[in-house]
């Protein structure tokens, strides 16, 4: 059976099964896949399963887009399991439980199940502008994809994600010691994008060459701990 993992920010994962060979998904209430949200068309997308299992979907709004690798799609998507595309605040999986292992299946059923009731009563879709919608666009990739990468000739990449992370000579994501091999800096989601604070006695953060005790971070900025220098931001995937 096809399936959907239906991610909402503010909500833990869903599965949403696909019963039938075609969905409608947006925010009208006839949709079969319904995503009642601001960030959603009356019809943003639709998807349909075709010969020999292929998995088509297709872009259907002119004012909210469907990305795929952070990217609109311009036209139909042939997707495959384990691809995800992102509509609005909405990040749908596509899953086929003949592609996965009988481990795989039983994690997926366990997940509660979409089934989103629309109890607002205004079904009219409202077209977010130009840059809130950029916005809104920036902060889901800094929740998913928000990163520090090194600053040396093909630096690696330290994907943050939304849990506590530390910094430091022996932690995950290592800097420089200072007088010490302790925590020198701690980096955790902030609501719209990533935060770091000094923690270490003896630590030196820069952002930008400014020095700071805690900085909100915003792509592009420039991090010095220690003399360990980082770019924050989304980089693209290899």
């Amino acid at each position: 059976m096809p399936l959907f993992i239906v991610q909402e920010s503010g909500h833990a994962p869903r599965l949403f099964e696909v019963r039938q060979p075609k969905l409608r998904i947006g925010r009208a209430p006839e949709s079969d896949l319904l995503l009642s949200n601001v960030s959603i068309s009356r019809l943003h997308a639709e998807f349909e399963l075709g010969a020999e299992g292929s998995a088509v979907l297709w872009p259907r709004s002119a004012t909210n887009p469907v990305l795929f690798e952070e990217q609109p799609l311009e036209g139909p998507r042939r997707l495959q399991t384990g691809d995800s595309v992102r509509l609005g605040k909405f990040k749908l999986t596509y899953m086929h439980e003949d592609d996965l292992d009988m481990y795989k299946v039983q994690q997926l059923a366990e997940l509660p199940r979409f089934n989103r009731q629309d109890d607002a009563g205004d079904h009219t879709t409202h077209a977010l502008p130009a840059g809130l919608q950029r916005k809104l666009i920036e902060v889901e990739r800094l929740r998913e994809l928000g990163a520090l990468t090194a600053a040396e000739e093909g630096g690696r990449v330290y994907r943050l994600g939304t849990d506590l992370v530390q910094v430091g000579p022996d932690d995950a994501l290592p800097c420089s010691g200072r007088w010490g091999r302790r925590t020198a800096a701690t980096i955790q989601w902030a609501g719209s994008g990533h935060e770091i604070k000094v923690v270490g006695l003896f630590s030196k953060l820069l952002v930008n060459g400014e020095p700071a005790k805690a900085h909100a971070l915003r792509p592009g900025d420039t991090v010095d701990i220690n003399g360990t220098v980082y770019t924050y931001g989304t980089p693209r995937r290899r």
